[in-house]
This record gives structure tokens, C-alpha cells and sequence, in this order.
């Protein structure tokens, strides 16, 4: 028997702002509330000298016991305790989004604090909840909801609410100096830390002529990883260099990968370049065909003829999202990327889109991207690498779908930026061009995270181990 009893359920609202009087929603009896149907015979929920006695059985249904008046932006306060067996609860706000009271099915562990968002699983964790949980006695909450955004507090500790993302560059996406975030998911639990210049390293301030620069999106970045795993990290341990990562997450493309290195990469010491390009999104990532109507402050391209692009960011686009009239949507865009919702629904529309026009098979940007795309790549890439002058090596990073069209009898001699990359690197001997899909390996699924697609610790090191064979031979 699962037994959790809730005391005082107080909630302030329908606004923050207002000065409308609380509402004690537990009275003598369920007045306030919406009994599932059918659920009243089992006396589920009783009301007993002002507490709320919530029962539930692993041979009965869940249920939700529901308010009968909508709120808006609010304050809820109560106080529960757990009488007995294995509690997995919550309080659900909004649209089903939930702060977790209790053991977490899907983590197995204690969240309770912690924001729960259904297909993202826990963004943020709550800090120091075993020290804080009393599990025989009454326990304080505080949930405050505004817009999009919560805020929890459990017996006078907050969850942290960091800010980790900005988009105020010429680049476009970057992270808050000397911020730190955490993202769970099913399947990874990591926390990222930038340093004083916003990068997702270690200081710069011991910067070497010898060093490395990298630049790149999320793979760059390490997304879904721990710092000590990303491969950078192993890059580093291989090769014995030190490497200044400037990859950053949200749909960061070819066009930003050239802003980001000219205007700020490029002034750190340096003598190696490694570029992290991805296909299966870089294609199509500054390509404003793809992103019109977006308000978003970042670079995307335009042609002007065979031989030239124009670098442009849209006249409507809010920089620093510095208005109050956007603050929702600022709060709705600063909270999804952190989770990495842009991330997964731009790759999953694609994936989408791609089975529509192919059938059974998946998107690939090896094999399917068009033309266009590609020949606006090759041209930002030549842009990047006659900029830095020095050693760059360019690396081409397959997703699963890649690898299957491949083993399916796809041609990699017959893609167009393949070939032209290729002869590229064959005429610059200051540009090596390592495309990983010409590298097997056995457990090729145990590469990339189950539940999202960017590489797992054991696919970091993998593309580590093949690149610092290429940094130590040249």
C-alpha cells in the first residue's frame, strides 16, 4: 500500500501580481477538487481534521485528483509525509508537467523537489533532498509558478535555477560565463560548467601557443557527458595537447562555426584547428529556408552568386530576448534548451519529413541532404580554413541512420561534399579530412545515447582515439 498524506494545500493565485486572497483548498471535505470517475468507491482520497490521505495500489489505476478552478501564475504551499511503501507522487502543474514527490519510476531514486516535464524527463535536480527529507514527519513545499518556469523550495532550500544559455553574440548561441546546468534524462545524468569566457571547459587562462582549438555543435560541446568524458577530454589524455573547446548546443551550423572562430576563437593561442561537422544537421542549420518566421538572434546565409555568400541575422531578431514583452518566451527558450527539446523536435521533424519522401528509411546528411546545402557548406569550411592558417582538421561525424544507409549499399564515392572535401584535402596539405564513417566498429548502437543520439562516453572515445591518431601523425 503507497500512502501519502498531504496537510494545508495552500495556493495563491489566480496571479502572482494580484492581490487575490489565498485559497485553502483542503477543507472538511473535496469541494475544491475532481474525483476521477469510478474512483470514489475506493476511498482513495479522504479528508480527515484538515489533512488529505492519498492512497494508491499496484492493483488499481492511477488517478489525479484534480482542482476544479484553473490558475494562472501561482503560489502553492503544503506540507506532506509518507506513511508507508514505495512513494512515487508529485504535484502536476500545467500541462501535465509535474514536481516529483517521492521515489522517480524512471530514475529509481529520490527526486522529490524536482521538476518532471514528460518526454524530457529531469532538467533540473534538487540539491541535498536526502539531507533535507524527513520520511516520518511533515515536510514544507513551496511551488511557484510562473509562465513556463517553476520554482521549488523544499524546507528553505531552492532548486537551483541557473541560466546556462545566451544568444547574444554574432554567432548566435553561446553559455553564461561561470554558469553550471544539470540535464537527466532515462539514459544520462550530466552537469555542465563554463568557464570564465563562457566556453564548456576548463580556464583559458594558462592558454598556449601548442594548444588546440575546437569548434562544432553538441558533439563538440559534449552533450549528454560529463566533462571527463566528452573527447576533448579524451583527445587530450591521448595526445598529451590541450584543447580549447568553443563547440556549443541549439542549432549551431557551419555559418556559426566560421563566426564563432573569426570573431573570438581565433584569438587564443593556438597552432591546431579541429572542426566537428555533422551532417545530419549542419547542412541545414544557417540555411534560412529552413528557419523562417524564427525570431532567434543567430547567423544564417544567403547566396549571391556561384562564387559568394551573404552572412546576414534577421532584422526581427531579439537580441539578448531583452524584452519584457518576450520574457515568456525567453524563459520557454532558455528552459528547452537546457533540456534539449530544440535539439531532439528539429532532429525528429527532419527524421520525419525524410521518411515521408523516402519511405521506410531515415533521414540521412550523408546521403540525402540536397545540393545547395552541401556546396553553401564547402564554402564556409574553405571561408574557416583559409581564415586560421594553420592545421585544420575537419571531422565528419555519422549518426545511426548514416551508418545504416551505408551498410544498405548508399555510395560514398558518389556524394557530392564527400568527393569535393576529399580532393580538397588532397591539394591542401594543411587540411586533413576525417570522415568517421570509414571507421567500423562492432557494437556500433553502444556509440550513441538511447534516448537522445549524440555519443555516449564509449562513442567520445571512440572518435578521440581515431582523431589523436591523426593530430600525432601530422
Amino acid at each position: 500500500m503507497h500512502f501519502l498524506s498531504l496537510f494545508s494545500f495552500l495556493l495563491i493565485c489566480t496571479s502572482l501580481f494580484s492581490k487575490e486572497p489565498a485559497h485553502d483548498l483542503i477543507t472538511q471535505d473535496l469541494v475544491h477538487w475532481k474525483i476521477p470517475k469510478g474512483n470514489d468507491q475506493y476511498n482513495w482520497y479522504v479528508v480527515k481534521d484538515g489533512v488529505l490521505q492519498l492512497r494508491s495500489s499496484p492493483n488499481r489505476k492511477h488517478s489525479v485528483l484534480k482542482t476544479k478552478e484553473v490558475f494562472t501564475d501561482f503560489r502553492c504551499s503544503f506540507e506532506f509525509r509518507f506513511i508507508e511503501g514505495n512513494i512515487d507522487s508529485g504535484i502536476e502543474l500545467r500541462n501535465n508537467d509535474q514536481i516529483q514527490i517521492g521515489i522517480s519510476g524512471s530514475l529509481k531514486r529520490d527526486m522529490t523537489g524536482s521538476p518532471y516535464i514528460p518526454g524530457l524527463g529531469y532538467p533540473k535536480h534538487a540539491k541535498g533532498v536526502d539531507k533535507l527529507l524527513r520520511s516520518k514527519d511533515w515536510n514544507q513545499m513551496t511551488i511557484i509558478c510562473e509562465g513556463p518556469r517553476y520554482r521549488v523550495n523544499l524546507a528553505d532550500n531552492e532548486i537551483p535555477n541557473d541560466e546556462w544559455w545566451t544568444e547574444e553574440n554574432i554567432w548566435g548561441a553561446w553559455h553564461v560565463k561561470n554558469s553550471k546546468t544539470r540535464q537527466i534524462r532515462s539514459c544520462y545524468d550530466a552537469t555542465y560548467i563554463s568557464n570564465e569566457v563562457g566556453a564548456r571547459d576548463e580556464s583559458f587562462l594558462l592558454n598556449k601557443s601548442n594548444d588546440i582549438v575546437l569548434i562544432g555543435d553538441s558533439f563538440a560541446e559534449g552533450y549528454g557527458v560529463n566533462l571527463d568524458n566528452t573527447s576533448q577530454k579524451y583527445i587530450e589524455d591521448f595526445t598529451g595537447f590541450n584543447v580549447l573547446n568553443f563547440g556549443v548546443s541549439k542549432n549551431f551550423g557551419i555559418v556559426q562555426y566560421y563566426q564563432i572562430y573569426t570573431n573570438f576563437a581565433k584569438n587564443y593561442k593556438h597552432n591546431k584547428l579541429i572542426i566537428f561537422f555533422l551532417p545530419s544537421n549542419d547542412f541545414g542549420e544557417n540555411d534560412y529556408n529552413n528557419w523562417r518566421g524564427s525570431k532567434r538572434y543567430r547567423p544564417y546565409y544567403e547566396k549571391i552568386n556561384d562564387n559568394d555568400y551573404k552572412v546576414f541575422i534577421p532584422g526581427d531578431a531579439e537580441k539578448n530576448y531583452k524584452s519584457q514583452t518576450k520574457k515568456i518566451k525567453k524563459i520557454l527558450k532558455d528552459y528547452f534548451w537546457s533540456s534539449g527539446l530544440f535539439i531532439n523536435l528539429n532532429y525528429n521533424y527532419r527524421i520525419y519529413r525524410a521518411k515521408k519522401k523516402y519511405g521506410n528509411d531515415t533521414f540521412s546528411g550523408y546521403f540525402d541532404t540536397k545540393v545547395d546545402q552541401q556546396e553553401a557548406a564547402i564554402y564556409f569550411i574553405k571561408k574557416i580554413i583559409n581564415e586560421a592558417n594553420i592545421k585544420t582538421f575537419l571531422v565528419s561525424i555519422p549518426r545511426l541512420q548514416d551508418f545504416e544507409k551505408l551498410k544498405k549499399g548508399a555510395n560514398l564515392d558518389e556524394v557530392f561534399w564527400i568527393s569535393s572535401l576529399n580532393n580538397l584535402s588532397k591539394k591542401n596539405k594543411k587540411f586533413p579530412f576525417i570522415d568517421l564513417i570509414k571507421y567500423p566498429v562492432s557494437d556500433l548502437e553502444n556509440l550513441f545515447l538511447k534516448c537522445d543520439g549524440h555519443w555516449t562516453p564509449k562513442g567520445n572515445k571512440w572518435a578521440a582515439e581515431i582523431i589523436s591518431a591523426h593530430l600525432l601523425r601530422n
